[in-house]
């Protein structure tokens, strides 16, 4: 199933569809905070997460999805380099 389809069933409240989402996403943006951070942070994985699902239900484009997780991702892994002084 593709990506848009899976957040506009996000969008619509099916549980699953984000199950599926986060499954199929997941470890990519783990690895994308590794190569940010130089190291595995969960608590940058789980904010970023968070921040997903507070903002898919006002995700205008839907097939803009993964442009728009990993800006989220970059956005993260910066707020934790500045704030650890790095």
């Amino acid at each position: 199933m593709s990506d848009e389809l899976l957040v506009v069933r996000c969008q619509l409240g099916e549980r699953e569809a984000f199950v599926e989402l986060v499954r199929g996403w997941h470890p990519a943006v783990e690895r994308y905070v590794v190569r940010m951070l130089g190291r595995s942070d969960d608590d940058v994985v789980q904010e970023i997460w968070l921040a997903v699902v507070r903002g898919l239900p006002k995700l205008r484009q839907p097939d803009r999805f993964t442009p728009w997780l990993f800006a989220i991702a970059r956005r993260a892994a910066l707020a934790r380099t500045t704030t650890e002084g790095g």
